[in-house]
């Protein structure tokens, strides 16, 4: 219990996210008043915050291609009964996720909420307007994702007067690059070396969506042609999805817009105008480099 209430209270200190977020003097303040008052009430839950801690780094240096419990156990020193028990509080907090494919574990997306501080995040709040107005002025979902090693992640969902309700890309939700529009549009402008590698690596997950490496290579040819990803039909016979990637100021990309419709929506006079619409709001995103 009381390992699962320092979790909540861990949320306030950023600093757990190692490289992934900005730490300030602050949340390393805050982080030795936790400590502090978990030793005072109990060391053995404090032990186990500071194995939780542990744990939450060796995923994070591990993050772009997921770690097993095998070795996180190699890494942090721990029994396995210990780091399964301790990881699956984490993910029932949403702190890591954890691939059935792979058996890998990532960072959750609770991390990625932890602060506006975290670059990850920060992306949101440059989106959200342009977001807004989009499904606004389209009627239509929009997505926001981001890269995440050689997956994407659904960081953002609006929806505007003719929501999508058969789609399952939620909040929070993870699709290997290459699969969904979003996570096309960020693939397909990727150096190409870099692309061969992501695919490489994804290749054996794109079955499960019933993908070939050579249906997403045939997409990502299509995309660069038109200048936008169409993802027509692919995941669902009805729904019809156009997206959009997001550049930093350096130039690379880190994000991703997508806009979806049922198929009797997405004409191509009007596919086209949504595209005219989201490359003006895309226009005015201005994300910083790290």
């Amino acid at each position: 219990m009381l390992f699962r209430i320092g979790i909540k209270l861990f949320r306030i200190a950023v600093n757990i996210l190692s490289g992934h977020a900005g730490i300030t003097g602050g949340a390393s303040l805050i982080t030795n008043v936790i400590y502090s008052r978990l030793a005072d009430q109990d060391p053995k839950g404090l032990q186990s915050i500071r194995r939780a801690v542990s744990i939450l780094r060796e995923i994070s240096r591990n993050n772009d291609q997921g770690i097993r419990l095998s070795g996180i156990c190699a890494e942090v020193g721990l029994k396995t009964s210990t780091a399964h028990r301790l990881l699956s509080s984490l993910l029932e907090e949403g702190m890591v996720n954890y691939d059935v494919f792979s058996k890998r574990y990532h960072l959750g997306f609770g991390l990625y909420k932890l602060g506006n501080s975290a670059y990850q995040y920060s992306i949101l709040q440059y989106c959200r307007d342009a977001m807004e107005r989009i499904a606004g002025e389209t009627g239509d979902t929009v997505f926001l994702s981001m890269r995440s090693g050689t997956s994407g992640i659904c960081l953002k969902r609006v929806e505007g007067a003719y929501p999508v309700r058969t789609l399952a890309m939620d909040e929070g939700s993870r699709w290997p690059l290459g699969i969904g529009a979003s996570s096309l549009a960020i693939l397909s402008h990727l150096p190409d070396g870099e692309i061969d590698q992501v695919i490489k690596f994804n290749r054996k997950f794109y079955a499960h969506y019933k993908q070939t490496e050579a249906d997403v290579r045939k997409l990502i040819a299509i995309s660069r042609r038109l200048g936008y990803v169409l993802y027509d039909r692919v995941l669902n016979k009805d729904i019809i999805t156009v997206g959009l990637p997001i550049f930093d100021q350096g130039g690379k990309v880190v994000a991703a817009l997508s806009v979806a419709s049922i198929q009797s929506r997405m004409g191509k006079t009007r596919m086209e105008q949504i595209v005219r619409i989201m490359k003006s709001e895309i226009k005015h995103v201005s994300i910083p480099s790290l």
